[in-house]
């Protein structure tokens, strides 16, 4: 028999999560049929998020964008604000069919490893926002995220990404093809003539985040140019040393950022 747990609060949710460590946590349940189908036998205990209050909802500041971790894709996407100052994410929370865009929420995303929108994530500097009963809260970067879980009680508040600047430019792209599938995401922040901060991320269904640390160190401080994307395929030999990206996602990858690049040029 599984039992269902419905926390109406934060402090009640932290309270049932430390009770229950290995309850398994039911956000927008887009995904839920499939860990039921991995699982031998049902879960005893599920503890759904969906009335709590304090993980819903999208505050842009002048410190940061919080968002809540029960926020869908369908909010992210409709927001005003969010569109305006991180059209990256907004884009990149637009793709797929509306009926799993209005299920599917950002925290479950940043912990789920789904390659369609953490590439967005990253670039931008996201940081995920853990919370438990007897941990302190921490924040850790989405690419931090991929390499580990969290432990046992912590649950997923929120998502935080630094505030837009001038000077900030950013691309998004969803490439679908017989070969598979792609998406790269890229920001540049410049100012004076230079470039100050670069993020390059491409993802696939098995490589969800790939940093091209080599291309964004040959773009800071320099003008914007597009030859450091020659750079691009030791970048992706040094990162997936097993082959496991298409050599047509490499080609797409390219293409994408030498395009943006010479556009920003």
């Amino acid at each position: 028999m599984t039992f269902l747990h419905r926390p109406k609060s934060l402090k009640e949710l932290l309270k049932t999560r430390h009770d229950l460590p290995d309850a398994m946590l039911l956000a927008g349940g887009a995904g839920i049929m499939k860990i039921l189908h991995k699982l031998e036998e049902p879960p005893h205990d599920v503890i759904d998020l969906g009335g709590i209050p304090d993980l819903t909802g999208i505050q842009v500041g002048r410190f940061g964008t919080w968002l809540g971790a029960m926020t869908t894709l369908h909010e992210l996407t409709d927001d005003v604000l969010v569109r305006k100052h991180h059209p990256c994410l907004s884009e990149a929370c637009s793709h797929g069919p509306p009926q799993v865009r209005a299920r599917v929420s950002i925290g479950g995303i940043a912990s789920g490893r789904r390659f369609e929108v953490l590439p967005a994530l990253m670039v931008l500097g996201a940081r995920i926002e853990y919370r438990g009963q007897e941990t302190p809260q921490r924040r850790d970067r989405v690419q931090d995220c991929l390499r580990k879980d969290a432990a046992k009680g912590e649950v997923v508040v929120a998502v935080h990404l630094p505030p837009h600047q001038d000077g900030d430019q950013t691309v998004f792209r969803r490439i679908q093809g017989g070969s598979g599938d792609v998406v790269i995401a890229g920001r540049l922040r410049v100012a004076d003539g230079e470039v100050k901060e670069a993020g390059l991320v491409v993802g696939t269904p098995t490589q969800p985040g790939l940093h091209i640390a080599a291309v964004e160190e040959a773009l800071i401080g320099r003008p914007v140019s597009a030859r450091p994307i020659s750079l691009m395929e030791q970048s992706f030999v040094d990162l997936d040393p097993e082959g496991s990206v298409s050599s047509y996602a490499r080609a797409a990858s390219s293409r994408v950022l030498r395009s943006w690049l010479e556009h920003l040029s």
